[in-house]
């Protein structure tokens, strides 16, 4: 149908966080109804420094009601949002309505994305491996996300926060500690872990989140 560039490009290798071409070509894409009607195409490009999100769609420039050509949505860029908001995507997103408003946003790892391309949230927890989002927590209404964080500074390394507002439920900090998070082969769900005082109610099978020793990454076995 059309080509266009992709947004953004390459540029410098190393304004990415490596200067050997790995972090660069880090990539993510969904699709997502980011206005409650249409199917936009959204791709990404890096999550450990600099990170962008790129939001498509097909345009109808004849009239004949068939998209013919691609434009852009809108663009999200931390090198104009902010510092700040560097180094907080996962390897993976998910694309959820968190506040009930009929629009998608994307959870980007401890970065929310609202569904106009602009910041809803940060943790600021950074970077993390894996995340689930589902209705977790009985107790709180809508969406929560169950994350891990990788970086030492992170106030929590294993956490559950309510998906439309950042807010924290419930966390773990490891430290440089193992931290093994098992759950019992339970029809009730429940979520065990080591020291946690907190209980809840799942609606998912979580078997295993293991913290590997510095340098690897975080494993996460689903069943």
């Amino acid at each position: 149908i059309d080509t266009v560039d992709y947004t953004p490009a390459r540029g410098k290798v190393g304004a990415w966080g490596d200067a050997y071409g790995n972090r660069v070509d880090r990539f993510l894409s969904a699709t997502a109804y980011l206005d409650g009607q249409t199917p936009f195409a959204v791709f990404t490009r890096g999550y450990y420094t600099r990170t962008c999100l790129t939001a498509y769609y097909l345009k109808d420039t004849d009239g004949d009601g068939v998209g013919d050509e691609i434009a852009e949505y809108w663009a999200f860029d931390t090198n104009d949002a902010g510092s700040e908001y560097e180094a907080q995507g996962n390897h993976g997103l998910s694309v959820n309505d968190i506040d009930n408003d009929g629009k998608d946003e994307i959870i980007y790892g401890s970065l929310t994305i609202d569904h106009d391309g602009t910041v809803k949230y940060s943790t600021g927890m950074g970077h993390g491996d894996a995340m689930h989002v589902s209705d977790w927590v009985s107790w709180n209404d809508g969406l929560e996300v169950m994350a891990v964080h990788e970086h030492d500074d992170a106030k929590y390394h294993v956490e559950i926060h309510d998906a439309e507002t950042g807010e924290v439920l419930m966390g773990y900090y490891t430290g440089k500690q193992i931290l093994t998070l098992l759950q019992k082969a339970q029809s009730s769900g429940q979520l065990q872990a080591l020291h946690m005082k907190a209980m809840m109610n799942l609606r998912g099978i979580l078997q295993m989140v293991k913290y590997i020793p510095p340098g690897q990454h975080w494993t996460t076995l689903l069943s």
